[in-house]
């Protein structure tokens, strides 16, 4: 009996030590199917370029770049472009890495603070919701912003506030926006260590990464202002909201969150019952606190989890942020832990009013749960994340100009200077942005000694820079036109005659 007993435990320990392992290779193919769908968001061609200036050695410590972001996830992109070279493919592999270490970490992450269960469940959450999914192929900041918060939650639940602390800091040096998890993770750390030194023990973790970030901001101030002030310039100083943008906000908020479960239906169903946890730990909170001093922890991590979702909620709604879809990212490992915490807890009550036999496997209703929120919404279909097809077509426009454009020749464009940096950034041609119409044709006029062209996008109008270009007696002749995958017009490449 001792034997089997210790058999059936050996085996129960490595499927518990497999199951994050399938999770992440599921994950890792899930997130490589959207790898080549679109190109590059107008951000994501930036932080590729001044990538390429340091890996090229041009600009190591980017003096002569407006940098509006912390440095730590430039010089990781600039490391696998020199492992990978400079690709679109290269930019978007460190993203596909940190969201694939992402489902390891909340795994650890929720077993440590809630159990098996709990962490089974979120892991297999954060593997599957479209959301993170089609994030993991981008060449924006926040996936690695959202590995560091989460490692940083590990560290503090495991009582290691020292490194919590730093992972909070290498969260900031990635994105400004680590300052709002900091006092999360600190919450969590104290909660689990509630000791005098815990506090300081984290600053002085904290301090470390952003002492480094802070010295390299401050070598450039005699070139470049500080990317904390430039950031400010670039967000349209950040100021509380009129009055008259509340219920444009919050429908423009409420409708991305709609986006993290997958479905409406499931959406529904997963707030609910979070919404339902926190009550349930209301009416139990003061028995917990008796009577049972792990699921009182637990109780008040929920709390901590709900009240920073809240808060970080209404601070992005009540001040001025761009609605954009990648700042909630780091809000769905927060939402994913109460959703796992309150399906293990309503499904332990059900085990024990309704009789249930505790065989399925858990793996298995997250999975049931995870399918029925992804299968009526193919990934194509939630506008989030690299699932924008704006600039389809750019790659055969800078194709173009490579093999056909004369060397030293003008190329004035007017919404196409970030991506003109990534993927012209080692041809020899001008790259001249244009004002207004006017302007263009002004310039263009002094520089007819040299080859002019011009690259519109479909959504630029034609009339009023053929009619500017016309007074001075410029026309245009169109060279190449480029389309997006379904065959419509994405870019007209002219040349000024």
């Amino acid at each position: 009996m001792f034997l089997g007993g210790g058999k059936a435990a050996a085996q129960k320990q490595f499927q518990r030590a497999f199951f994050p392992l399938i999770l992440c290779a599921i994950g890792l193919a899930l997130r490589l199917v959207p790898l080549d769908w679109h190109r590059f968001h107008q951000d994501e061609a930036l932080y590729g370029y001044w990538a390429i200036r340091i890996t090229s050695g041009e600009d190591v410590l980017l003096k002569s770049a407006w940098v509006d972001k912390p440095p730590l996830y430039l010089y990781l992109l600039a490391l696998f472009f020199h492992i990978l070279g400079i690709s679109e493919t290269s930019a978007r592999m460190p993203n596909i890495l940190a969201s694939v270490l992402t489902i390891a970490l909340t795994y650890a992450w929720l077993k440590h603070a809630y159990g098996f269960r709990a962490a089974a469940i979120g892991a297999t959450f954060m593997a599957l919701l479209p959301f993170n999914i089609l994030f993991a192929p981008t060449a924006f900041t926040d996936p690695w912003l959202v590995a560091f918060v989460v490692a940083s939650m590990l560290l503090a639940v495991r009582g290691a506030t020292f490194g919590a602390g730093i992972c909070a800091g290498l969260a900031i040096a990635t994105k400004q926006q680590g300052v709002l998890f900091a006092p999360l993770t600190l919450a969590i750390s104290w909660l689990n260590r509630p000791q005098r030194r815990t506090l300081s023990s984290w600053l002085l973790g904290l301090l470390l990464p952003v002492a480094a970030m802070e010295w390299w901001d401050a070598v450039r101030w005699s070139s470049r202002p500080s990317f904390w002030d430039r950031s400010l310039a670039t967000y349209g100083h950040l100021r509380l909201i009129h009055l008259e943008e509340v219920s444009e906000r919050l429908i423009g908020w409420l409708r991305l969150i709609g986006y993290i479960p997958g479905s409406p239906i499931m959406g529904c169903i997963l707030f609910a019952l979070a919404a339902w946890l926190i009550l349930h730990n209301v009416q139990n909170l003061r028995l917990m606190r008796e009577r049972e001093p792990l699921s009182y922890l637990r109780v008040k991590t929920d709390f901590a989890l709900a009240g920073f979702a809240v808060i970080f909620l209404v601070l992005h709604w009540v001040i001025s942020f761009r609605i954009w879809d990648r700042y909630i990212l780091g809000l769905v490992p927060i939402l994913v832990a109460l959703w796992a915490r309150a399906v293990v807890l309503l499904w332990g009550k059900a085990v024990g009013h309704l009789q249930l036999i505790e065989r399925p496997s858990v793996l298995g209703l997250a999975l049931v749960l995870v399918g029925s929120s992804i299968l009526p919404l193919s990934l194509s279909r939630v506008p989030v994340g690299c699932n924008y097809d704006v600039y389809d077509g750019i790659e055969q426009v800078a194709a173009f100009l490579k093999s056909s454009a004369p060397p030293g020749a003008t190329i004035y464009h007017r919404q196409l200077g970030w991506h003109f940096r990534f993927y012209l950034y080692d041809a020899d041609l001008e790259i001249r942005w244009y004002p207004s119409p006017g302007e263009l044709a002004d310039d263009a006029s002094k520089r007819l000694n040299r080859p002019l062209l011009l690259v519109l996008a479909c959504w630029e109008p034609e009339k009023p820079v053929l009619a500017s270009l016309r007074r001075k007696g410029l026309r245009l002749k169109p060279l190449y036109e480029a389309c997006r995958k379904d065959g419509t017009p994405a870019f007209t490449i002219y040349e000024i005659l």
